[in-house]
């Protein structure tokens, strides 16, 4: 199984990263930042001169998530593995390039080597990729995957507040998901993704 762990991306308040119990406040961000930012292969949010190897590279290693402080965190897998986020009860957004027949959605998860009781099952049953997505330069990767059925909220499940606004070039975010934590795909052994949810401070792209 080719295995894309995808990483979710909230801005928040960097000393409260690793610190608070529940969810940080969100700060303005620009719908586009919730792309994910995926351990393997990604959109390319960043300028024309960025590499997918320095865009990868700022999102390598972090720390455990506190738990339950990501309700938003979706995890796609089948075919292969992504992440996503919970926009609304019944769409998560991710990357076009993860789209794939038979792709379920796992929400409430944190730890991956076992059952928490948390957790929420979902199959997709619509993509609806970015018009301009191209599977070749991956410019655009974004998509939309419409549940079979709304997520039920709770502590655990909550979709991301989507903002009005978009937050400066430079604002930190952090980061989360089951990426690599010492190198990037393609770039050296990579090791065994974490089975524990992680985050990582980093700043958005620009426009």
């Amino acid at each position: 199984m080719r295995k894309n762990e995808g990483t979710a991306v909230s801005p928040l308040s960097p000393p409260c990263c690793h610190l608070c119990p529940l969810p940080c406040p969100l700060r303005a961000v620009e719908p586009l930042l919730l792309l994910l930012l995926l351990s393997g292969t990604w959109g390319h949010l960043g300028t024309p001169g960025d590499t997918l190897g320095t865009l990868l590279d700022r999102i390598i290693g972090g720390y455990p998530c506190v738990p339950l402080s990501q309700p938003w965190q979706a995890l796609l897998y089948g075919p292969l593995r992504c992440g996503g986020v919970l926009v609304a009860p019944r769409w998560v957004l991710t990357a076009a390039h993860c789209n794939r027949r038979g792709l379920r959605v796992r929400l409430g998860e944190d730890d991956l080597s076992r059952r928490e009781g948390t957790e929420q099952e979902r199959r997709v049953v619509q993509a609806v990729p970015h018009p301009r997505f191209n599977p070749v330069t991956l410019d655009s990767d974004l998509a939309l995957l419409r549940l079979d059925r709304p997520a039920v909220t709770n502590r655990a499940v909550r979709p991301l507040r989507l903002p009005q606004s978009c937050a400066p070039a430079g604002a930190s975010c952090l980061l989360s998901g089951w990426g690599t934590v010492t190198t990037p795909q393609g770039q050296g052994t990579a090791g065994t993704p974490p089975d524990h949810l992680r985050t990582v401070l980093g700043v958005s792209p620009p426009h």
